[in-house]
C-alpha cells in the first residue's frame, strides 16, 4: 500500500510506470496479432513458440496443432481479428506471482460470424510475455440461420 502510495504522489514514478505500462501495451498487441497471424496462415510451429512452456508440456505440439488445424478447416479464413481490451493483474491469486495481462479479442472467419475470447500472458523472469490461457467462443453461420 506504501508503494502504490508513493508512486501516486511522486509524478517521476508515476510518468515511469505509465510509460513502462505503454511499452508493455505495445509488446502484447504485436504478439497476440503475430500469434493470430502464424495460427491463421498454418504456421503452428511458429504459432506455438507463443506458449508457456507450462502450456506446451500440458498440450503437446502435436495435439494442439491438430486442435487449431480442425478450427482453421472448420472456421475457413480469416476476415478480420480486433483487440477490444487490454488489462493488467498483478499477483492474481491461484496461479504463480507475477504480472498478467488479458487481451480480449473479437474476430470472423469465412464460416462463423462470431468470435471472441482472450488470451492471458504471463512476463517471464527473462522479460518476455508468453501465452497461459487461450480461450475463444464462436457462433458458425449455420447456427446464425446462414449457411456455408
Amino acid at each position: 500500500m506504501f508503494f502504490v502510495m508513493l508512486i501516486l504522489a511522486c509524478p517521476v514514478a508515476r510518468a515511469q510506470l505509465v510509460d513502462q505500462y505503454a511499452q508493455y501495451e505495445q509488446t502484447v498487441t504485436k504478439l497476440t496479432y503475430d500469434y493470430f497471424a502464424a495460427k491463421d496462415s498454418g504456421d503452428y510451429r511458429e504459432a506455438y513458440t507463443f506458449l508457456s512452456p507450462t502450456d506446451q508440456q500440458q498440450v503437446p505440439f502435436e495435439s494442439w496443432r491438430r486442435l487449431v488445424k480442425a478450427f482453421n478447416r472448420r472456421a475457413g479464413p480469416v476476415t478480420s481479428r480486433l483487440i477490444t481490451r487490454i488489462a493488467w493483474l498483478n499477483n492474481p491469486q491461484n496461479v504463480a506471482p507475477g504480472l498478467y495481462c488479458t487481451v480480449d479479442f473479437v474476430g470472423a472467419f469465412k464460416n462463423i460470424d462470431k468470435l471472441s475470447g482472450y488470451l492471458a500472458f504471463h512476463l517471464e523472469t527473462d522479460g518476455k510475455f508468453l501465452i497461459v490461457r487461450e480461450e475463444q467462443n464462436y457462433v458458425g453461420r449455420e447456427q446464425s440461420g446462414q449457411t456455408y
